[in-house]
């Protein structure tokens, strides 16, 4: 009915008896079943067991697994016995164990990919306290890519994605992501899940090997502690996998521009992924766009160093020169590079937009751009994928259960694409911490961030950040060819859709009653009052006839021009 297989232990070669398939099929639902919930009759018929069951079954009804037991007068330092070794157990021992391993035995696998899990950096999900929320291992890449808050088994709520690491070189970090009570103590239940993730073995012969191994692990204690990881961390260490790290990247499927926005592709420019030749022959450089020193460069350390990064102002291809604004230079313009047809002659050469940079240097005080990111303010999501991911999942659902609402944004793929992008904040509501950011440059993406997900940075136009007039000082507007006085409102606005268009510094309530912006903070736009101004005429019937639809059509090319211009939404034009 059977047959014998050689069997190479770390001591001798030993002959085991393994049962046949048929045999293997009786036993498992009567033999083992017998034994756990008594003997089968008409009236009780026999259940299935758990895999766990049957492995706590055979080691009982297995007395020869007393052998493999590390012996109690070793010294305290964990010396593990050759049997003992998870090395021994990949070859199934049902000679000494008591029974044979379930016959779909095959090791764990990551629900989302369907691969085995030991094949990757394994993550968990827990709650505030750091603790597990639910019993469940995935591939660390694809826990991150999940959208939402919520464990994709169980649908449990939980508020960080944590890597599993090593026991051996952080013990009470893998005590706490692997302890489902929420005590510092691991039962073998805990410990043989754990192992199924980390190692490409079957979970019944990992459950096997952690009830012989229990006791010598534990020194007779019925929970494993802390002091004790490094008994089942030695006994493990030679069928762990090889891995350069516990800690994967976040995997984000590749799109030109980075994001899935279609209404990018009008740009020409943008159809090409950032450093990459286009079409036409090119790299393009888009405002936005994160850029390093290249091979050609000639500027010193006017750059604020080496290993500084830089965000593009503007490019001009004509020309042969983009003008970009470096993070940490001391400079206080932007500065100019040669940006000209071939690619080897380029001063700057493109970053990714998840590329940390240069720390910031530690100076005293703050600069104003380094505040809380306020209306309308320029800011840059953080480049640190995780860390933006994890203030995601951090956040309260809202339970109001609209589908438009804006406190209930969850972490999405959408978001990691942008993340160290630069925009405008267009929305922020303090009391639930969020903004919503329109982004520039590539794409004119429009995502709600949580407050502490972006950070506010210099304006890219010069002045916008270091305004003339402060908030109710009297100015003088210029609307077509005169001059109105009026009162400063507000510092900065901007309109949705606006894009790549510079913020208009002030918002200005005129002394007729209207409300206009000024474009431009230039004596051309708005002047400091002389008390001289043509505004003390009733608005005649040309200002009528500026108001009337058709005339609309021509807001944006007086803005360019350096002309106030009455806002749409927060103005309203005298009738």
């Amino acid at each position: 009915m059977g047959e014998c297989h050689s069997v190479e232990s770390k001591n001798s070669l030993s002959e085991i008896s393994v049962e046949s398939s048929e045999q293997k099929r009786r036993t498992r639902r009567h033999s083992v079943a017998a034994d756990v919930t008594g003997p089968c009759s008409p009236t009780s018929a026999a259940r299935p067991l758990s895999r766990y069951q049957r492995a706590t079954a055979a080691v009982t009804r297995g007395q020869a697994s007393r052998a493999l037991l590390v012996d109690e007068t070793v010294a305290e330092e964990p010396v593990i016995a050759p049997a003992t070794r998870l090395s021994d157990f990949l070859i199934p021992n049902l000679a000494e164990i008591g029974g044979p391993p379930c016959s779909d035995s095959e090791p764990e696998l990551c629900v989302v990919c369907l691969d085995t899990l030991a094949t990757e950096p394994v993550g968990v999900c827990v709650d505030v306290d750091g603790r597990r929320t639910c019993p469940h291992y995935f591939h660390l890449a694809c826990l991150q890519q999940v959208e939402g808050c919520l464990c994709p088994q169980c649908r449990t709520r939980l508020w960080r994605r944590a890597p599993l690491p090593e026991p051996r070189e952080e013990p009470s970090v893998w005590l706490r992501l692997v302890s489902l009570s929420g005590e510092d103590a691991l039962c073998p239940k805990d410990v043989a899940a754990a192992l199924g993730a980390l190692l490409p073995v079957p979970l019944d012969r990992l459950e096997t090997f952690v009830l012989a191994s229990w006791h010598g692990w534990t020194k007779g204690e019925t929970l494993l502690r802390e002091a004790r990881i490094p008994a089942v961390a030695a006994a493990i260490e030679r069928a762990l996998p090889v891995m350069s790290t516990y800690r994967a990247p976040l995997r984000l499927r590749p799109t030109p521009s980075g994001c899935d926005s279609t209404a990018k592709m009008s740009l020409h420019a943008a159809q090409s992924a950032p450093g990459t030749v286009c079409d036409c022959g090119r790299i393009h450089a888009l405002r936005g766009d994160r850029v390093r020193r290249g091979l050609a460069w000639t500027n010193g350390d006017r750059d604020g160093g080496a290993g500084n990064l830089g965000t593009v102002v503007r490019c001009d291809e004509q020309t042969g020169l983009v003008t970009v604004r470096w993070d940490y230079s001391t400079e206080a313009e932007p500065l100019d590079h040669a940006w000209p047809f071939n690619p080897s002659n380029h001063e700057v050469v493109h970053a990714p937009f998840s590329e940390l940079g240069r720390p910031r240097p530690q100076v005293r005080g703050r600069e104003p751009w380094e505040q809380e990111p306020q209306l309308f303010d320029h800011v840059r999501v953080l480049p640190d994928v995780v860390e933006v991911q994890q203030l995601f999942d951090s956040r309260p659902i809202c339970g109001c259960a609209q589908p438009k609402c804006r406190r209930a944004f969850q972490w999405s793929a959408a978001a990691g694409r942008h993340v160290g992008r630069t925009g405008y904040v267009m929305q922020k509501d303090s009391a639930e911490g969020s903004v919503v950011v329109e982004f520039t440059g590539r794409c004119h993406c429009t995502l709600s961030f949580p407050l502490g997900a972006v950070e506010r940075v210099q304006d890219q136009d010069s002045g916008v950040d270091s305004p003339r007039f402060a908030v109710n000082a009297k100015v003088e507007c210029r609307l077509v060819d005169q001059w109105f006085l009026g009162t400063v409102m507000r510092l900065r606005w901007r309109e949705k859709g606006w894009g790549d268009r510079r913020t208009a510094p002030y918002i200005v309530r005129l002394d007729d009653g209207r409300t206009v912006f000024a474009p431009l903070d230039s004596d051309g736009c708005v002047r400091e009052s002389s008390g001289q101004a043509d505004a003390v005429v009733r608005v005649s019937l040309q200002d009528r006839q500026r108001s009337s639809p058709r005339t609309r059509q021509s807001t944006a090319r007086r803005s360019q021009s350096g002309r106030s211009v009455t806002p749409r939404r927060a103005g309203q034009n005298a009738t």
